[in-house]
């Protein structure tokens, strides 16, 4: 398995997992994509199983300007390492999958 650069790190059991993703054309320069009326939704998977974990759907923060953001609180229910990928739909129900990162989940200190 490839290695990913890390989008994330989040704490175990945060109530405030968000991430925001600003989407770019890689082929068209990083041209921001305009996701208004799209679906938009990041598939995490479970680095020691390769099992599925979620499927999180986006709310389009600045559509016009690619700005999605996550609520990641699914995947931070158990401490690991999440390969993660975006797939875009568009309003022709046309597929895109793009930008491969990962997602850190740490453990919780105690206090």
């Amino acid at each position: 398995m490839a290695d990913r650069d890390v989008e994330a790190v989040f704490t175990h059991s945060d109530t405030r997992a968000l991430l925001e993703v600003t989407l770019q054309d890689e082929s068209n320069n990083n041209a921001v994509i305009d996701v208004t009326g799209y679906t938009v939704k990041l598939y995490a998977e479970d680095r020691r199983s390769d099992s599925s974990l979620a499927a999180i759907t986006a709310t389009l923060t600045d559509a016009t300007n690619g700005v999605v953001t996550f609520d990641c609180r699914t995947i931070t229910a158990t401490e690991g390492y999440y390969d993660c990928q975006i797939e875009l739909t568009d309003t022709s129900a046309e597929i895109q999958r793009m930008k491969d990162f990962a997602v850190v989940v740490k453990e919780k200190v105690e206090t």
